[in-house]
Formats: C-alpha cells, sequence, structure tokens
C-alpha cells in the first residue's frame, strides 16, 4: 500500500469515527454523562481514531498545521493508560463538541486533496 493510499485509508476511518461518535451522543451530554455503555463506546472509538493518525504521514498531517497531532496521539496514550486514574468525562465532552468538529473540517479538507 502506499503512503497516499494508507493515507486515505486512516482519513476515511478516523472520519467514519467521528461520525459514529456523533451518533452515539446524538442524545446530549446528560444521556453520554449518565450511560456507561455510551461512555465506554465512545472512549474505545476515540482511542481507535487516534491510533488511525498515528500512522498518518507527515505529509498529510503537514496539509492541516491548524490541528494539533502530537496533542492526538498523547490523547490517545491517556485513553489506553490511565482508565484506572479515572476519566474526566466531562473533559471527554468537551473534546466531543470542541475538538471534533474542526478536526472532522480538516480531514475532509485533506480527504479532497
Amino acid at each position: 500500500m502506499t503512503e497516499t493510499n494508507r493515507d486515505q485509508t486512516c482519513i476515511a476511518h478516523m472520519i467514519e469515527c467521528i461520525q459514529r461518535i456523533e451518533n452515539y451522543v446524538i442524545a446530549g451530554k446528560e444521556s453520554f454523562l449518565n450511560t456507561e455503555l455510551i461512555q465506554d463506546a465512545v472512549l474505545r472509538v476515540l482511542q481507535v481514531m487516534a491510533e488511525s493518525s498515528q500512522r498518518l504521514s507527515a505529509q498529510a498531517k503537514g496539509s492541516c498545521p491548524e490541528i494539533d497531532w502530537r496533542s492526538i496521539s498523547g490523547f490517545r496514550n491517556i485513553l489506553v493508560h490511565d482508565y484506572l486514574g479515572g476519566i474526566d468525562h466531562e473533559l471527554i465532552w468537551q473534546v466531543i463538541k470542541q475538538e471534533l468538529p474542526p478536526l472532522k473540517l480538516a480531514l475532509l479538507k485533506i480527504q479532497k486533496n
């Protein structure tokens, strides 16, 4: 698989992950905060999405410098390794509402090019 093909596969996967999360939280914040099943699903999909971001080439990441790719990778590490320390679901909600929309737009921009 060429680097370009791998990038396109990862980007498509990341967009799909964001769309899944959007569907999981469609009932709103209270539903997310009070439903462990939704929390677990969102956390798992965020983890998988962040793992896909780590597979993007430097060129793909460079085409959207407004995205803090390093923070996405660090966020994945927190999700994977800090689960026993407790995940702050309010913070996860902020990520869903504040960080995912611009990331989705950036990914769609990369996908078009």
